[in-house]
């Protein structure tokens, strides 16, 4: 995410130009795969997660990344059109007229992704103690996303996924070395 956004905003004023459909397909990746790691975050919160609300962030993440793609392969079809800076503007506005894909794409869908990914962190901080800073990190770094995409401010929604990542590589760390101790207390009474 954090290289999708650093390519987006370095084009900032260009049009849809080659480094607005790298940034995009970068964004594309990412934003897949915040499907498997809400399904990762389930799996190290173990048997203490809470079904019903795993379910329901996991939804909310499902139903907010394919509204973001969606969101995505539009900005694609800009580049696809050759449209400059100037035709951009009028571009979107005529796409976020449209009621219906409005509220999908634009509106309803995106907030659920980080209402999910949101609860799908916290969650994973209450079932697993261990993991809590770090939690609270990536989730405060998700509401910043959040905050940022509601102002469509670039530097806000990129300064939220550098510190979802920071929470995210500290989540990674405590498992990692969880595990590793796990592993050497299994070979050694083996």
């Amino acid at each position: 995410m954090v290289a999708g956004w650093v390519l987006l905003i370095s084009n900032i004023g260009r049009g849809a130009n080659d480094s607005w459909a790298s940034g995009h397909l970068v964004l594309f990746a990412a934003n897949a795969s915040w499907i498997p790691a809400t399904l990762i975050l389930y799996g190290a919160a173990g048997a203490r997660a809470a079904r019903r609300t795993w379910t329901a962030a996991f939804v909310g993440v499902l139903i907010g990344s394919l509204a973001i793609a969606g969101q995505l392969a539009i900005d694609l079809a800009a580049w696809a059109l050759a449209l400059d800076a100037s035709a951009l503007t009028p571009f979107f506005q005529a796409m976020r007229s449209r009621g219906v894909l409005s509220v999908l794409v634009y509106v309803g869908g995106p907030p659920l992704l980080f209402a999910g990914l949101v609860v799908s962190w916290l969650e994973l901080g209450r079932s697993r103690p261990d993991y809590r800073p770090w939690t609270y990190v990536g989730a405060g770094g998700l509401g910043l996303v959040l905050v940022g995409a509601l102002a469509t401010f670039s530097y806000v929604i990129l300064a939220g996924y550098v510190v979802s990542l920071c929470g995210a590589i500290g989540i990674a760390r405590e498992y990692y070395q969880a595990h590793a101790t796990r592993r050497s207390a299994t070979v050694i009474s083996a």
